[in-house]
């Protein structure tokens, strides 16, 4: 148990930190440190939900992990594609009768035969059935004679094999080894240190946009838990990411037509790509959604139930019995009350029949379990399919809830939070909790961060730290810090950064920044840029900025763009002085669906004069939800008298948490004589440390002669950095202002 728990605690790590207290740049008034104030909980939201996409990927192991070494083959010519995870193909006629269809050379083959035998990582990505596993196998079927192949199961087992030389690691669906104590850089480099290993794996192009995009939304925020499995992705050489497209080239096809394999042939006319054509995957699609009568009604029911168990964090095949609960909740109306239904049973045969002899809708596993393909998963993921633009339905949460272990209750928590139904996370995190699972406990931590029920979210953090949880310093401080103690809050980062934490070194720097430390704080954002942190990369180019030192400032802007970190264009653009230089960063910002940046361009158009267009494209932001971009469209039609939209606007933006919108509700309160109510907008937006605010609450407790309120709210707006809070301090309250 301990042992287990060390490993958790030491490599939760490679997930945590998309879901962790993202505090976005304030672009708008240029003060990267006051995302702290500005929008903990709504970009919290964000992140928790794109961290279930992340968590349930990495997540999707069919048995539990090995604890055992994994199976040992030698690679030969014989090398069989099937139990190396190449789709069953279509069968062919008399004269094709090998298992597998010919191989057709990819344009791509020479150039990673040779990553092969160099050794190393290398990595083909592509859609599902676009070849990828086959292309892999055919090369370490040449180029790998005689090595040792290993087919690790997953983490556990892949930690196995550090050192291990003479070695071929297959790790079919890379995303299955990502996550909690799964692969990271310094694990890839002990299993690639022997020269004559090779790591070969693969990865669906729908897996790693989840892991680029989640690693994107993640890198806006701090403190944040190092999401090691993610961040590897971004660091890998991309030459070693090999593209495998669904779609032959010329030259493929041509190699392809000059086979004397039909079904090779046949498969460049298929519907869908290539290897879809072959692997009979659009077929599966078609059994799903279209057909007729109580057999097909059955078997549609039982495919979409067991799809959506997938959908809700649950990666394990699914049992008889949980089907059996389920798929009657997926019957059409007038089908499920009747009586002259075929059996589960008979339903579950039809769903797992071969597709033209290849790929089945289910796939049938020991112990009466089953297992939705992985292209039908995608293919709800992109809305097709008869679940497709439906949310989960509320008996898989209740079935699974009851038949998954403390691992599964945790993805299936994450998916939970992704659908926003919060009293689900908090049910199963709590269950797992109990039974001492910190991840569960740091999780349940934050959600209830975010519920507003901080004591709560402080015993379990606490208690994720106490059991060895090291990322839970980070959300512990953060805590503190939304309480304004930022005393206590810097105490718990720097032990995280000491600990190792990126995320926390980035927000210990962001905290002595504020502190006027600027020295050690450029030490501490140094040291997380240079292990890879996107956003301590912007906050180092700020930091640098500010001295002058430009150059410098826009190199490390660039490598955070670089390293997929859209926000970084925004700074960049900030960087320049010149705002006619500026506009094209943040149209590329625009572009790749920054909302900011549009805030930002909309304010760029507005001081030229061009409000027109100032206000169209702050409308495109705040359409997006972006409450920045609410604010700024409020001012332009403030401006130009439409003052009811933009009252509307102000109430939105407060709505969602905005304090700046919530501080200017409090004001007007207070200035038409309604106490109760500026005394509730100010104080939700003082508990985002929002200084203004606090100055405000200060202010009006002093009217009103609560005079130790007054003077608690004023030291808490001079400990946020408000620049007259002291000065009132020592003139209102000259016996003991706290400095």
């Amino acid at each position: 148990m301990r042992h287990r728990r060390q490993v958790i605690g030491a490599l939760a790590t490679s997930l945590i930190t998309i879901l962790i207290l993202p505090l976005l740049t304030n672009v708008l008034s240029h003060d990267l440190e006051a995302w702290v104030d500005d929008h903990p909980l709504l970009a919290w939201t964000i992140t928790l939900a794109l961290a279930t996409l992340l968590a349930t990927a990495a997540a999707r192991v069919v048995q539990q992990p090995s604890r055992k070494a994994p199976p040992e083959l030698t690679v030969s010519t014989t090398l069989d594609p099937l139990a190396m995870g190449v789709k069953p193909a279509v069968p062919g006629g008399p004269d094709t009768a090998p298992t597998m269809p010919t191989y057709v050379e990819r344009d791509f083959d020479e150039s990673l035969r040779w990553m092969v035998a160099d050794g190393g990582f290398v990595c083909l990505r592509g859609p599902a059935a676009a070849g990828k596993t086959r292309s892999a196998t055919e090369a370490i079927r040449r180029m790998c004679q005689g090595r040792r192949l290993f087919r690790p199961d997953g983490p556990a087992a892949l930690l196995k094999l550090a050192g291990t030389a003479n070695a071929v690691v297959w790790l079919d669906d890379l995303e299955r080894f990502l996550g909690p104590g799964g692969l990271d850089t310094a694990l890839l480099e002990h299993l690639c240190a022997p020269a004559d290993v090779v790591v070969i794996a693969t990865i669906r192009d729908a897996e790693l946009a989840k892991l680029q995009h989640a690693a994107w939304i993640r890198d806006e925020g701090a403190p944040e838990v190092t999401d090691a499995g993610a961040r590897l992705l971004t660091q890998l050489d991309p030459r070693r990411m090999i593209a495998v497209s669904a779609q032959l080239t010329d030259a493929e096809r041509g190699r392809a037509r000059s086979t004397l394999d039909d079904r090779v042939r046949g498969a460049l006319d298929g519907e869908g790509g290539f290897g879809e054509s072959l692997a009979a995957a659009p077929a599966l699609l078609q059994r799903w959604s279209v057909g007729e009568g109580a057999l097909f009604a059955s078997g549609q029911a039982v495919i979409s139930a067991a799809v959506d168990c997938r959908r809700a964090g649950y990666a394990a095949p699914v049992p008889f019995a949980v089907l059996d609960v389920l798929h009657r909740h997926y019957l059409p109306a007038p089908w499920r009350n009747r009586g002259d239904l075929p059996s589960l049973d008979a339903a579950l045969e039809w769903a797992s029949q071969p597709m033209m002899g290849a790929s089945s809708c289910l796939i049938p596993l020991a112990g009466r379990r089953y297992l939705a393909s992985d292209y039908l998963l995608d293919r709800t993921a992109a809305g097709a399919g008869p679940v497709g633009a439906q949310r989960v339905r509320a008996p898989v949460w209740a079935a699974l809830s009851d038949v998954g272990d403390d691992h599964h209750l945790v993805t299936i928590g994450l998916a939970a939070s992704q659908e926003q139904v919060y009293e689900v996370s908090e049910r199963v995190w709590l269950r797992a909790a109990h039974h001492g699972n910190e991840w569960a406990m740091l999780l349940l931590g934050m959600l209830l961060v975010q519920l507003r029920r901080p004591d709560e979210a402080e015993e379990w953090l606490r208690r994720a730290v106490e059991g060895g949880c090291t990322p839970a310093l980070g959300p512990l401080g953060y805590l503190f810090l939304l309480r304004g103690d930022t005393t206590e809050a810097e105490r718990w980062m720097r032990q995280g950064a000491t600990a190792g934490d990126v995320g926390s070194m980035s927000v210990l720097g962001l905290l002595l920044r504020r502190a006027g430390n600027d020295a050690e704080a450029e030490r501490w954002l140094r040291k997380a840029a240079d292990a890879g942190h996107p956003q301590a990369m912007v906050r180092l180019a700020l930091l640098l900025a500010e001295r002058g030192a430009v150059e410098e400032a826009d190199q490390w802007a660039q490598r955070a763009v670089d390293a997929g970190h859209s926000a970084a264009l925004t700074t960049l653009a900030l960087l320049q002085q010149d705002p006619s230089q500026a506009e094209p960063r943040l149209r590329r910002a625009a572009d790749a669906g920054r909302a900011d940046a549009q805030a930002l361009l909309a304010t760029i158009y507005a001081e030229r004069g061009e409000l027109a267009r100032a206000e169209r494209v702050a409308r495109g932001a705040a359409e997006a939800g972006d409450v920045m971009g609410m604010m700024v469209l409020h001012g332009l039609l403030a401006h130009r008298g439409a003052t009811e939209e933009a009252e509307e606007l102000l109430q939105e933006a407060a709505r969602r948490g905005e304090p700046t919108a919530m501080t200017a509700l409090g004001r007007r309160f207070a200035e038409d004589g309604d106490l109760a109510e500026a005394e509730a907008w100010l104080r939700r937006a003082a508990d985002t440390q929002h200084a203004p605010a606090m100055m405000l609450l200060g202010a009006l407790f002093l009217a009103a002669g609560r005079i130790d309120e007054s003077r608690e709210w004023f030291l808490h707006a001079k400990s946020s950095g408000a620049r007259d809070a002291a000065r009132i301090l020592a003139t209102h309250f000259p016996a003991g202002d706290g400095s």
